[in-house]
């Protein structure tokens, strides 16, 4: 007997649903965890005053672990409490990957995101193992169960490149998994998220997250920063034309008056430093595509996308494939 069909719950059940042909006897008050379900119980939809709702196009599987998990908690949290007889063997840590992978889909349909949360953090212990074992056909199998869900927030095997000043080469280990698309592009949306890693380029010999750096320390580095760019190939007259931007901008700003001269120095040179990391990375980013060309290619022909990428995609838009 499920735990929904205990005495208790089916004695106060005032809800139906009918899910993959089955019947759902269930209780408003739990159900209504999920933000999905309280609108569409209470809001002004078909459905709301219907006798059964139906749910189509759904993992059975992820259904039933779904009611076990959001009655179980309810039955912990308070029919526990005042004595009930009520007993649920439920626990997410004895699911396999499979139903961890449905739940997690089934959870994020109903928008319930403590369950989301829980369940991605178990699909990322897999992926970890698997990393461990460089077994980067099981990762790229879970990212395309993931695909359509994968949100930004989620890390999978991120790596860090190196720019090689002298060589004018990437170093990277990117060719390791660059069969597998949907495991590579995910890492090198990952690298180039400029929004949030500044503009970081490790510099081989020195480790040094160049730009990422230069940027916590203001305008003393002005003068690594230009020559890192002129080192990746930003030539001195865009240097110098960006420069000249930035300054007429600066001195056009109607709040101006409130900067004294240090300070606006100070807000040039940041600026600066900012554009000079982005065209560099794109630079280091466009040498990466081109070493990684059949892989790119496959990615651009079948429309992956990876929320995030709109600057890879953008530079892919523009190469000849």
């Amino acid at each position: 007997m499920e735990i929904w069909e205990e005495k208790y719950f089916k004695q106060t059940s005032d809800i139906k649903f009918k899910v993959n042909n089955n019947i759902y006897n269930l209780n408003k008050i739990i159900i209504n965890i999920s933000p999905y379900f309280r609108k569409l119980t209470g809001g002004n939809f078909m459905e709301t005053n219907m006798e059964m709702i139906e749910i189509n196009d759904i993992e059975e599987s992820g259904w039933i672990n779904f009611l076990k998990y959001i009655y179980t908690s309810y039955n912990n949290l308070y029919l526990t409490y005042y004595g009930t007889e009520i007993k649920s063997n439920f626990n997410i840590d004895i699911l396999n990957l499979d139903e961890i992978l449905s739940l997690f889909k089934v959870s994020n349909m109903f928008l319930v995101k403590n369950i989301m949360d829980e369940t991605m953090s178990k699909i990322i212990l897999y992926i970890r193992k698997y990393e461990m074992n460089n077994d980067y056909k099981n990762i790229e199998y879970l990212l395309s169960e993931l695909y359509e869900y994968l949100p930004l927030k989620y890390s999978f095997l991120r790596r860090d490149i190196k720019y090689d000043l002298v060589k004018k080469s990437v170093i990277d280990d990117m060719h390791n998994y660059s069969q597998y698309p949907l495991l590579f592009y995910s890492n090198l949306v990952e690298m180039f998220l400029y929004d949030r890693y500044e503009y970081i380029i490790y510099i081989d010999k020195y480790n040094i997250e160049s730009f990422g750096h230069i940027l916590s320390h203001g305008d003393e580095d002005m003068d690594r920063a230009i020559f890192i760019a002129l080192s990746i190939g930003i030539s001195q007259d865009e240097i110098n034309k960006i420069e000249e931007n930035i300054t007429e901008n600066i001195l056009q700003n109607p709040e101006d008056e409130r900067y004294d001269v240090d300070e606006k120095t100070y807000e040039k040179n940041i600026e600066l430093m900012r554009l000079l990391g982005k065209m560099s990375c794109n630079i280091v980013l466009k040498k990466l595509l081109l070493k990684y060309h059949d892989t790119m290619e496959f990615i651009y022909l079948n429309s992956i996308r990876i929320p995030g990428d709109d600057n890879i995609h953008n530079i892919l838009e523009n190469f000849q494939f």
